[in-house]
């Protein structure tokens, strides 16, 4: 710890340097800046930027004005002493956090060890099973046992429609198709009825698109921020290959060349009315038209890119050798028009503004022929992902998609103790965009603070997925989503159990999750998957339950709950 004194007094700074000698710790002094307040800082090696200062008692320099300066060092040495108490105390409770993390390492790097035994031995079963097959050979068609003729064959094992194990190969089968017909480009218009009936409703295959109009009419209809498979699967296409950056860059690149079309197209309008204008007059002066547009063109190219980079020796050479050809052709062209036209003002007045609209025009062209190299290298870096992938290697980054959805469907099944995948027959219908979105409203009318404004200008509104299974609701940080099942118990709880993930995710700065460590008895010392369920729990009491009124929490979780996720009129709704 190192202290450093801001002072503007010359007097006080004197004073400080004898005694900065005596201290028992490093420490200096320095002029303040204009503006600034006589200060103490201190400088923490392990903190950037520095702690804020302490602003100096003022008994400090009236001592000294009156000529008390063992005073002014009594009052300095108390206050230095109740900022180090102070700073010892903010260091003892950093100490205890890292305590926290450092035991949950501990139980993490535990875990792996755990695993990596369980896989090591499941590696060399999975070796000695492998050798024993290569030694494998079938029984002898007389070796077969004899079957009684009175016993009842079993039958064959049917597999089950509702195992998790035929929803999602299905799902990558019908995608594979789907992408090869079209050449590896996914887009929900390639979804049918009984597409999106079987896998974003999650029905089962007898219900017909005829008997479930109702709720695939649902569907179609466009909520705010909700999404079903068939759309995750095409976006997350379009934001593998930057479909949207490359159609946005090839409409731009398309919008130059066809400003450089137009200015080229105006361009050779000027050039053809200016020598029909003068040719009608009587001299022929269109070869030295047509030279002095070329080289206009050539400088201003040249001129241009001497604004932006060093031009090359040979560049400069035919820089000078163009503006010396220019101002020799304006020389002879002036010349010509003041001898034949000197009586005809107007007419070289005409005459002058087509030249500086030509001029103009030169220079406008160059600019936007400027912007079509970058547009055209960036179209063909975005290109470059989706035209080097092969339709094998697009299927495959869909496959990663489609098992991403399975763990979602297994963590909210999980959650409520439920297969990961049971198709259904109607009823129960499922849920809607409409039911989803408002009761996300309604939950964060109670919690005014669930989304804060630096997270949604870095991030946005988290949008909503549902899956087709049974089960709660998770958030999933990666791509900022609240997956929610299209089946669940009970729509508040599983909305609840995903905006508690998500209001860890959003906490940036950890002080939120750090304080329902630290500030609550039961919580200090708890690692952090124990914390993670714990603020689950205790958030979805507070918004289900203390929301309505029920006393249901111990005394001290409720008053930081009321300090940190206040109500939505700031107050405790509990019951005395």
């Amino acid at each position: 710890m190192v202290i450093y004194f801001q002072v503007q007094d010359r007097a006080l700074r004197m004073f400080l340097n004898g005694l900065m000698r005596r201290l028992p710790f490093p420490a200096s002094a320095g002029e303040t800046p204009p503006g600034l307040t006589d200060a103490l800082i201190f400088y923490d090696p392990l903190v950037t930027p520095t702690r804020p200062g302490h602003i100096l008692p003022a008994g400090v320099s009236a001592s000294l004005e009156s000529g008390s300066p063992a005073e002014a060092e009594r009052i300095l040495i108390g206050f230095i002493s109740d900022a180090l108490t102070a700073a010892a105390v903010e260091h003892d409770a950093e100490l205890d956090m890292l305590a926290v993390e450092e035991e949950d390492h501990r139980r993490r790097i535990k875990d792996i060890e755990t695993r990596r035994a369980r896989l090591k031995e499941l590696a060399e079963l999975t070796v000695s099973a492998g050798a024993q097959l290569k030694d494998w050979s079938p029984p002898a068609p007389d070796a077969a046992p004899e079957t009684p003729q009175d016993a009842e064959s079993p039958a064959p094992a049917q597999p089950e429609s509702s195992d998790d194990a035929s929803l999602y190969p299905q799902l990558t089968a019908r995608l594979r198709s789907i992408m090869e017909k079209t050449g590896g480009v996914l887009d929900a218009s390639s979804f049918d009825d009984a597409f999106r009936l079987t896998f974003d409703l999650g029905l089962s295959s007898e219900v017909s698109p005829h008997s479930a109009a109702g709720p695939l009419e649902e569907f179609r209809t466009p909520h705010h921020r909700v999404l079903h498979i068939s759309e995750y699967l095409s976006r997350k296409f379009v934001e593998i290959y930057q479909f949207d950056s490359i159609r946005d860059t090839e409409r731009t690149l398309s919008g130059i060349r066809a400003v450089v079309e137009e200015h080229k197209t105006r361009l050779a309008k000027l050039q053809q009315m200016r020598r029909q204008s003068v040719a009608a007059a009587g001299p022929n002066l269109s070869a030295d038209f047509d030279r002095q547009a070329r080289a206009q063109y050539q400088y201003s190219f040249l001129d241009a890119r001497r604004r932006t980079a060093a031009l090359t020796v040979e560049e400069k050479k035919q820089f000078g050798i163009l503006e010396e050809e220019l101002q020799k052709l304006a020389r002879s062209i002036e010349s010509e028009l003041y001898m034949r036209f000197s009586s005809s003002p107007d007419f070289l007045t005409t005459l002058g503004r087509i030249n500086q609209a030509i001029h103009q025009s030169i220079q406008e062209l160059i600019r936007a022929q400027e912007d079509e190299p970058a547009k055209a290298d960036l179209l063909a870096r975005l290109r470059e992902t989706y035209d080097g992938s092969s339709v094998r290697e697009k299927w495959l980054k869909m496959d990663e998609q489609v098992r991403r959805l399975s763990q979602f469907a297994k963590l909210l099944a999980g959650r409520s103790r439920h297969r990961p995948f049971t198709a259904v027959t109607p009823p129960p219908w499922p849920l809607t965009g409409k039911l989803v979105t408002d009761e996300l409203n309604r939950i964060q009318s109670l919690d005014t603070t669930l989304f804060p404004e630096k997270f949604l200008r870095r991030r946005g509104l988290p949008s909503v997925l549902l899956l087709p299974c049974f089960g709660s609701g998770l958030y999933d940080w990666q791509d900022g989503l609240i997956v929610m099942s299209l089946y669940p118990e009970n729509i508040t709880s599983a909305a609840v159990a995903a905006l508690a993930e998500f209001r860890m995710d959003a906490d940036d700065s950890k002080e939120l999750f750090n304080s329902f460590g630290s500030d609550i008895k039961r919580n200090r010392g708890l690692g952090f998957a124990k914390l993670k369920e714990l603020f689950i729990s205790d958030y979805s009491a507070w918004i289900q339950k203390e929301a309505q009124g029920f006393r249901v929490m111990e005394k001290d979780i409720r008053s930081w709950f009321e300090r940190k996720i206040p109500m939505g009129d700031g107050k405790s709704r509990g019951r005395g």
